[in-house]
């Protein structure tokens, strides 16, 4: 047999080995890439589904008599799955005047979509509210401040939002504003 054609034979076929092993090798990390980002995809849409998303509001209800009003905070789940909430650092500021609310020691349940927890922030009488329009404070504003811990039900999302909210009480009625 012909020396050169011997030799191109084995180049072909040495080729074709190395073709092939390079072509699978490609296809791995390929195939590796295509894993990784299939798993970090998921890994984010599980994430934000389980995710806790909480809104809450302050609600001013007038006390009997005129005697001023209480002030409720109410967390409202806008999420699809339950989520968990605690309060901390409820505190009331009437002009100079310091007012702290005792925190929740346990974790309260939410479900999705139902406004039936009411936490009590405190309340401003009516001997409050005329010395904050007849301006007897340094400070004549009306505010709170609060800490919310949210968590998941599953227990891995965990978050801590820190609001403040001013009360107005300049004009007829009160009116909430978010700092």
């Amino acid at each position: 047999m012909n020396p050169l054609k011997e030799n191109t034979i084995n180049y072909f076929t040495e080729f074709s080995l190395n073709y092939a092993n390079g072509i699978t090798a490609i296809t791995a990390c390929g195939a590796l890439i295509l894993t990784v980002a299939t798993f970090l995809y998921l890994k984010r849409e599980y994430t934000l589904k389980y995710r806790a998303y909480i809104d809450t509001t302050i609600n001013l209800i007038p006390r009997i008599k005129n005697d001023g009003f209480s002030i409720d905070i109410i967390p409202r789940n806008i999420g699809s799955y339950p989520c968990e909430v605690k309060f901390s650092k409820i505190i009331l500021y009437i002009g100079d005047e310091i007012y702290p609310t005792p925190d929740t020691k346990k974790w309260i349940l939410i479900p999705p979509n139902v406004v039936k927890l009411i936490k009590p922030a405190g309340h401003i009488n009516k001997n409050g509210i005329s010395k904050i329009r007849e301006k007897k404070y340094k400070k004549n504003k009306i505010k709170i401040t609060y800490d919310m811990d949210v968590k998941s039900i599953v227990g891995r999302f965990k978050d801590n939002i820190s609001y403040k909210y001013e009360i107005d009480v300049q004009g007829e009625t009160a009116q909430v504003l978010f700092l």
